[in-house]
């Protein structure tokens, strides 16, 4: 979690300088975090160590979270 902000300002001017998609990887523990790359422009996020600490339901979680 430490690493979300850097990894923010980093697709932000990712997606300043180039039209590339940029997949949003990187701190995402809950919906919000997911929010927050969408809102910079990320049309995906990738989820992993919050599969592992938080388990397979956390994915229901964000996307309800998205959702509502």
């Amino acid at each position: 979690r430490v690493f979300l902000p850097y990894s923010l300002a980093r697709v932000v001017r990712i997606r300043k300088a180039s039209s590339i998609p940029v997949v949003g990887v990187g701190g995402i523990y809950g919906y919000s975090d997911a929010l927050q790359y969408l809102l910079c422009g990320c049309p995906l996020v990738g989820v992993g160590s919050a599969l592992y600490f938080k388990g397979p339901e956390v994915l229901d979680q964000i996307c309800d979270g998205l959702l509502n």
